[in-house]
């Protein structure tokens, strides 16, 4: 089955993107947009609660902020590195994540 890149890469470009990828993919469904598909959903999910912990754009005074700063970035790492990957037409995980999402969307 051809791999759908396009909307494999753009789901993992924020929330909007998730969803023009997801409509993307229901046109044309395989197993690689998929893929892609949950992962990034985990990824765009795990940014929006950190944003909100964060008390964005109210943060000042928040203890946890350095730590919630740093997940935050690391959590860019794995979305480019998704990106990186679904670009180059690979059905690999990002680091750490990518297999949880794998197990808990699996009905997407």
């Amino acid at each position: 089955m051809a791999r759908n890149k396009g909307a494999a890469v753009v789901s993992y470009i924020t929330i909007i993107g998730w969803v023009i990828g997801y409509i993307m993919y229901t046109n044309k469904r395989d197993t690689f947009t998929a893929y892609h598909i949950r992962q990034s959903l985990l990824l765009i999910l795990g940014t929006l609660v950190l944003s909100l912990m964060s008390g964005y754009p109210l943060n000042i005074g928040n203890p946890l902020q350095p730590l919630i700063s740093l997940l935050q970035l690391i959590l860019v790492i794995f979305i480019i590195v998704g990106i990186i990957y679904a670009a180059q037409g690979k059905k690999k995980a990002v680091p750490i994540l990518g297999d949880v999402a794998q197990d808990w969307f699996k009905s997407l």
